[in-house]
């Protein structure tokens, strides 16, 4: 267990208020549909970057006017607060609420963080340093002036059915007033004998004229200014509702986020969110608690990268409707029988590259997934090819010993590149800007970030085996025959050491390099969740010579030298047999999975396309669940309750776990 706060960091920390967490007027003074707590999530990790254990632990929080004040505003303490995988998710002021003024009287407040890891007390050391600011979204700061107008409190002004009662009150008074002056000029005129009947009738008249003129004036003087009134006050009433209809708008209209970085993004209800990062991105669900029945969460992949929407604790997605390829299981043989050494597609599966790795042979490629092929060079023991994303550029090694060979008109034009060495893999970015290739038998790595117009040498001296990376080429993984793994994450420049000595014989890994694959010569297939961190092994034993990764790491290919193909769609916890007992040596697959190619000794090549159908289950719950999104892929989820989301509409190869 870890003992010491120099030992623990908290790596990001993730402030999220509720749309009305600003609104704070006190204990009993909440507005109806609104919340007075706060959503607060963070993760822990140790400066390795491992998540501390997981398990339940005290953590106290504390608000401070500034960020060293010793004097705390606000405290509470939660005895049993769930952190699992260094996450955890919790609601602030739902136990201790706050001062009613404390969100107006100071212009600046911080957050201070305690985890009592070793639950004997708080002590000094348990305090996270820095404090973090709080801040407020938009909607809040919009929200906090939704109790007045023009600066006057919403209770100082009239409403409309008020002003109405008012003026039928008024009107009423008048009417009475008017009847009693009647009554008692008429009880004057009869008892004026004097006067004459024409006399009494003629004065009558003149002072009824009088009274009504003047009554007549004073109803429309008053009714004027009750009109004016009501008019101004109407005003203020509609202007008020019309922005309270506004805010509440702003709670249901999907807004749009687009997230350039990789890492983890906490997901906000009726938001979208384009991943426009070239490194893994990872959506994580809104808390069940701050949702309510048809909200909206959209995911869409604006780059090579894919996606992962990751769920809390006791959440799940109804996946069943999501497509999804099934495992191939019909395969085509085309060309002609030869020593096949390698295969390499582009991530549609349209232009498919193999080469001959025998007695001098050709290098061949296919436009049309695998159905007609042409010779591309010939003359070279050809011995690995990739090609880009587009299926524009391709690079071939020759191990003869020779050099490296790049096209970038999809094989019709040629340049040899670098010197002449006993190449034995190579391996090139999305837009094949960037380039790695191994040199067998006590060789170095060699990258190039100029599409193999210069080359660098790398690292030291090994027997490497084979070589992958990442769609942006700043994740790299090499292995060595006999030798460990070794993993780059800035282009090849540095490189570390990863799991143990073992006879590699094949390596690769999703778009984002966060999910590898590595086949081991009477070994298992081992697979990596974590940029080569960690690797733990699949399957069973054998002498495994290939593999291939989809974008998103969740459809997994190997190759038995003199044994089957095997697939697995779950990222390798399954795996079934496909194709016939061969002696296997490169296998290529397309982005979303949905295409395979094989290249065997003595044989013809072989290609499968699989169909489309649906998951027809559910995604693991709680935090160990989620979805996998492929490069250009999009979903839109909708709560639906009992911490419940479904699929309502989906783009692309998309996996459930």
């Amino acid at each position: 267990m870890i003992k010491d706060l120099h030992t623990v960091r908290a790596s990001t920390i993730f402030v999220v208020f509720a749309s009305a967490a600003l609104l704070w007027s006190g204990p009993g003074h909440a507005q109806d549909g609104t919340s007075n707590t706060i959503l607060f999530q963070t993760r822990v990790e140790t400066p390795e970057g491992d998540p501390i254990p997981d398990g339940n632990y005290p953590v106290r929080f504390s608000i401070y006017a500034t960020e060293s004040d010793s004097t705390t505003l606000w405290s509470e303490t939660q005895t049993l607060v769930e952190i699992t995988d260094g996450l955890s998710n919790t609601i602030l002021f739902g136990e201790t609420p706050p001062p009613a003024d404390l969100f107006d009287q100071w212009d600046s407040l911080w957050l201070e963080v305690a985890i009592d890891r070793d639950n004997d007390g708080f002590d000094p050391e348990d305090i996270f340093n820095p404090r973090t600011p709080l801040h407020a979204v938009p909607f809040a700061l919009y929200a906090k002036d939704a109790g007045s107008l023009g600066g006057t409190p919403a209770g100082e002004y009239a409403k409309s059915a008020d002003v109405t009662t008012e003026l039928e009150t008024l009107e009423s008074s008048v009417t009475s007033a008017q009847d009693a002056q009647d009554a008692a000029i008429a009880m004057k005129a009869d008892a004026a004998e004097v006067y004459t009947k024409a006399e009494i009738d003629s004065q009558q008249g003149l002072q009824d004229e009088a009274i009504d003129d003047k009554a007549d004036a004073a109803a429309v003087e008053a009714a004027l200014l009750s009109k004016a009134d009501a008019a101004t006050v109407q005003s203020e009433q509609d202007a008020q509702d019309t922005a309270i209809a506004g805010k509440a708008d702003l709670s249901s209209v999907l807004q749009w986020q687009v997230v350039n970085t990789g890492g983890i993004v906490p997901a906000q209800r009726n938001f979208g969110y384009v991943i426009s990062a070239n490194l893994g991105v990872s959506v994580v669900l809104p808390l069940s608690n701050t949702l309510v029945a048809g909200d909206i969460i959209r995911v869409s992949g604006a780059s090579l990268s894919g996606w992962q929407v990751n769920q809390n604790a006791g959440q799940r997605i109804l996946s069943q409707s999501l497509p999804f390829p099934q495992i191939p299981a019909t395969w085509n043989s085309a060309e002609n029988t030869r020593i096949w050494s390698s295969v390499a597609c582009s991530a549609d599966g349209r232009s498919v590259v193999a080469c001959d790795g025998g007695t001098p042979g050709p290098v061949v490629g296919s436009s049309d997934g695998g159905m007609f092929w042409s010779q591309y060079l010939f003359g070279g023991f050809w011995r690995s090819l990739a090609m880009s994303a587009d299926g524009q550029t391709i690079l071939v090694a020759d191990d003869s010993p020779g050099v490296l060979y790049v096209s970038d008109d999809g094989g019709l034009n040629w340049l040899g590149r670098e010197s002449s060495r006993k190449w034995s893999s190579v391996a090139v970015s999305a837009d094949a800007t960037h380039m790695v290739a191994a040199v067998t038998l006590g060789g170095y790595l060699y990258t190039s970030d100029d599409s193999g117009a210069t080359w660098t040498q790398r690292e030291s001296t090994r027997d490497w085996s084979s070589v992958s990376c990442s769609s942006d080429g700043s994740v790299m993984l090499a292995s060595a025959n006999p030798g460990q793994l070794y993993v780059s994450t800035d282009y090849g420049e540095t490189w570390v050491a990863r799991d143990t000595a073992r006879q590699w014989r094949s390596v690769a890994m999703s778009a984002d390099g966060s999910r590898m694959i590595a086949a081991a010569y009477g070994d298992w297939n081992y697979v990596s969740t974590n940029g080569g961190a960690n690797w733990s092994p699949v399957y069973t034993t054998g002498n495994w010579a290939c593999v291939a990764s989809s974008s998103n790491g969740q459809i997994l290919a190997a190759g038995l030298i003199s044994g089957n193909i095997y697939v697995s769609t779950d990222g390798g916890a399954k795996w079934t047999a496909v194709a016939d007992s061969r002696v296997w040596r490169s296998l290529a697959m397309s982005a979303d999975g949905s295409r395979l190619f094989g290249a065997a000794e003595n044989s013809t090549l072989y290609g499968a396309t699989a169909s489309v159908g649906t998951t027809g289950r559910v995604t693991s719950p709680g935090s160990g669940g989620g979805l996998r999104g492929s490069a250009y892929s999009a979903v839109e989820l909708q709560y639906v309750g009992n911490d419940t989301f479904l699929p309502i509409s989906s783009s692309g190869s998309i996996a459930a776990f």
